[in-house]
């Protein structure tokens, strides 16, 4: 539409010039298609910039199918075929190049996607290790308190040290990146749940010990194959809605066939 009246574009938009619709003049295509490669191609030189000065030199990665000079080159290029009256090259030399931005725009917008997600995914392990290593402690009989002994304090006065060097370490990274404050939630919550996991190890050690002297080991195995097996019916009853049918008629048969259920059976009809 902005094409069509005469106006600028729209500051923010990445939108392509549907050439193809469009009942003008090839000249117009052409300087029309230039101008929408130019504006995407502003978008990415303010992306990449922004990313420059908010990402530590060592750890900053640019885009390296489109360079500065590469951006110049590829413009002039353009704007030649255009003065040569060579329409269909120009307009085919715009598209690559509003391509390149668009493929550009999309690195630079998720270029801390992989650190973030890592730093979400280690807290859900560490939230889940916690909370596993408490119901162990507190509603099984496997663990056994055990007495400290100067190595255990050592190791215990190590565990703070590394920790605290940890969090002292990444939030000045985060400070000297200028990253925005939910940054610190993502990369520093994992850090208290690590922690406790770490310093309650023991508890795992034992658990790990009463699996082998009770020869546990392919019945844990054949639960932890189950529980996938399940998290996957979950995740692809998202996109088929039928799978989940399948899960839940496993589970109604299992409820069924269970020792337990059949025993409870037993009983009600005796009683009754």
């Amino acid at each position: 539409m902005a094409s069509l009246i005469g106006i600028a574009y729209p500051m923010n938009s990445v939108g392509v010039l549907p050439i193809g619709y469009l009942n003008i003049s090839e000249e117009y295509k052409a300087k029309s298609l230039l101008t929408n490669a130019k504006q995407i191609l502003a978008q990415y030189q303010v992306k990449e910039n922004h990313m420059r000065d908010t990402t530590l030199t060592v750890f900053f990665k640019p885009f390296h199918f489109l360079t500065d000079k590469h951006q110049k080159s590829k413009v002039k290029e353009i704007e030649r075929y255009i003065l040569q009256k060579q329409y269909d090259l120009s307009m085919k030399a715009s598209m690559e190049l509003i391509k390149e931005c668009l493929d550009g725009l999309n690195y630079y917008q998720t270029y801390n996607r992989f650190f973030l997600g890592a730093s979400i995914a280690c807290g859900y392990i560490g939230w889940m290790l916690y909370i596993f290593q408490h119901l162990l402690r507190n509603h099984t009989s496997i663990t056994v308190s055990r007495p400290s002994s100067p190595t255990r304090v050592l190791s215990q006065q190590a565990l703070d040290l590394f920790f605290a060097g940890l969090a002292i370490t990444i939030a000045i990274l985060l400070y000297c990146q200028h990253s925005p404050i939910v940054y610190y939630v993502y990369v520093c919550l994992p850090l208290p749940l690590w922690y406790q996991v770490l310093k309650r190890v023991d508890i795992l050690k034992q658990m790990f010990q009463y699996i082998k002297s009770n020869n546990m080991q392919l019945q844990i195995i054949c639960y932890i194959v189950i529980a996938i097996g399940a998290l996957e019916v979950l995740v692809l009853s998202l996109f088929y809605r039928e799978v989940i049918s399948l899960g839940l008629v496993s589970l109604a048969v299992w409820a069924l066939l269970s020792s337990n259920v059949l025993q409870k059976k037993v009983s009600l009809i005796y009683c009754s």
